[in-house]
């Protein structure tokens, strides 16, 4: 990994950082750029690729440069610099610019979304032609491990997260609103939810039921409107830790970078590494 003297903000945000999308066995697209350590997002379809992936990009690096921490630069050589030019039929160049009309997106956007679809497939097929050992039965290596931040109008600390769990959440038997559905869309029943609030987590439920439609009146503190949806967890299964666990603790064991301001899914291999720090913390 390169990296240079701190420059401005807008000089890496300016940067082109290679990505890859990965098609998830369940549906959808895993977007992961591999020079930004925890960047990682997720898509429904592949329209919104582009601009999920620009959407990340930019939060990631924000986010990092905001804490004093050093950019990475893109690793890839100097000679694939993002950009060639193509030549295609004018019937083609129509039928794309009306696409991209219909998406709503630029055609940049469009043609982006258009060849990591296919190039994922592409993948995919040739994956699927490969003998893998199939994941064991039982265990961590099934979980869906993701990490939900909290923001400042919500909670003003750990602590406060940590009574919101104990109390509220269970009172109302594990309906968790949320502002926005989006990145929720793909937490499903049986997935384990580690909550976190200022770079700590703080503990953890299991989901019951998918995200669905809010239909009630409770505003979100975070966005002035009333929240749009909600996922339901086993009341049985929520747990706060005795201890804090930070995220510089996460980050040492398991190697991925966490983003504090976003939906972030861990990889059931990393969850192994961090089941036993979350062992000892709720054993404290």
């Amino acid at each position: 990994m390169v990296t240079k003297t701190r420059g401005p903000l807008s000089y890496y945000l300016g940067l082109v950082y290679p990505f890859n999308v990965i098609a998830d066995a369940d549906g959808g697209y895993v977007l992961e750029f591999p020079d930004l350590p925890g960047c990682i997002t997720q898509v429904e379809g592949a329209e919104e690729i582009g601009t999920m992936a620009e959407e990340a990009r930019r939060l990631w690096i924000t986010t990092e440069y905001e804490e004093g921490e050093d950019i990475p630069l893109p690793s890839y050589p100097e000679t694939y610099s993002g950009r060639f030019n193509v030549r295609l039929p004018r019937s083609l160049h129509r039928r794309l610019v009306e696409l991209a009309a219909r998406e709503g997106v630029s055609l940049n956007q469009c043609l982006i979304s258009l060849l990591a679809r296919a190039e994922a497939e592409s993948r995919e097929s040739s994956l699927s032609r490969t003998s893998v050992l199939p994941p064991r039965e039982g265990g961590p290596m099934n979980v869906q491990t993701y990490l939900f931040p909290h923001s400042p109008a919500e909670f003003r600390g750990t602590r406060e997260v940590g009574e919101f769990l104990r109390g509220e959440l269970r009172e109302r038997g594990g309906d968790y609103f949320v502002a926005t559905n989006k990145n929720y869309r793909r937490v499903a029943p049986g997935s384990l939810v580690l909550f976190h609030k200022n770079r700590e987590l703080v503990g953890q439920a299991e989901v019951a039921a998918p995200l669905s439609q809010y239909d009630g009146r409770e505003i979100s503190p975070a966005t002035g409107r009333r929240y749009e949806a909600k996922i339901r967890f086993d009341a049985q299964t929520i747990k706060t830790y005795k201890r804090p666990v930070t995220f510089d603790e996460v980050e040492a064991v398991t190697g991925v970078r966490i983003n504090p301001r976003t939906v972030q899914r861990l990889d059931s291999r990393v969850y192994e590494k961090l089941e036993p720090i979350l062992t000892a913390a709720s054993d404290n």
